[in-house]
Formats: structure tokens, sequence, C-alpha cells
């Protein structure tokens, strides 16, 4: 562990705007640790968790009041009220709420930053239709092979990563 998670991890401000942002499971993913050691320190500072939790995929994460959350294998946050039939992706939800309707099947969510599970509404863009939905995802395709034309981001061949020049983070690792 580094200098700076052990940092950030000591500073309750710091966590708690973590945990707020990404959830125990993206905080965990983001600083690249343990689930427990975030529970730990959340513990350790009296941070108030959102629920209890098991297990990640495909089992009950939480439960509040009226709802019951999961994650999938696809990443993707689903939550399930009593009175639904159904289970629904959170993201979907979160846009009906603030609409006061159910979104078309044509309709999609975009999560602007990649992370499926940060469903934060600034985080989210409702799209008319799949192919809105496409072109927006494909203008971030166009801009990272730009700075790859730039020599902004390298393609390391001994890694199969993609990274930053003189840095040890990756981008995308294609050997799985």
């Amino acid at each position: 562990m580094t200098k700076e998670i052990k940092q950030l991890l000591r500073s309750k401000k710091e966590l708690a705007k973590l945990y707020k942002e990404c959830s125990i499971y993206g905080s965990a993913k983001k600083l690249g640790i343990g689930i427990n050691t975030i529970r730990r320190w959340l513990d350790k500072h009296k941070i108030p968790r959102h629920g209890r939790i098991t297990k990640i995929i495909g089992k009950q994460l939480w439960r509040r009041k009226d709802y019951r959350f999961r994650m999938r294998k696809t990443g993707y946050m689903f939550i399930k009220k009593r009175e639904w039939d159904e289970e629904r992706a959170e993201h979907r939800h979160f846009i009906e709420e603030i609409l006061g309707r159910r979104l078309t099947k044509v309709e999609c969510v975009h999560h602007i930053n990649g992370q499926k599970d940060d469903n934060r509404l600034e985080n989210l863009l409702l799209c008319e239709s799949n192919g809105v939905h496409k072109k927006i995802e494909n203008q971030l395709l166009h801009i990272a092979f730009s700075l790859v034309k730039n020599g902004e981001i390298i393609f390391n061949r001994e890694k199969g990563k993609y990274m930053i020049p003189n840095s040890s983070v990756p981008f995308i690792n294609l050997k799985n």
C-alpha cells in the first residue's frame, strides 16, 4: 500500500468523500486494495455505512427499508422494490425518479466517467436512443486514439497495456 493511499485512509474527511462517491467496492477498486480494508477504516472513523453487505455479484448487496440492491456480472447495480415485479437498473431508476416517468425502451443512460456502479446523478446522462449513446462513447474512443497518436498515451507491448509515458498507471489490460 502506497503512502498516498495510507494518508487517504487516515483522513476521515477524504475517506468519507471517496465512500460517498464510489461505495465500498468502488473505493477498493479505485485504490487497488481489499474491500475489508475499506470497511475497517470506515468503522475506525465511525463513518456510517449504507447497509449490510454480503457478496458482490449476483447476491443481495444490502437492504434498505423498501429496497434491495445487487450487482450483476455486467457491473451494473440493480434495485428491487417490494411492489415491483422485476428488478430495475439503478441508473435508469434514478433518472426515472427525476423525470417522474418510466424511460422508454429506446432511451438509455450514459455513465459519464465510465464506471457502471457510479450512479450519482452528476455522472448520468439521458440519451434519447442507443445511437446517440454510441456516438457519445465513440467520441471518447476517438479522443483516446488521438492521445495515442500524439504520444500522450503509449502502448507497452511487454505489459500489454496502454499507459501514460513515465507512469505506471495502466489504462487497459489486453491480456485480461
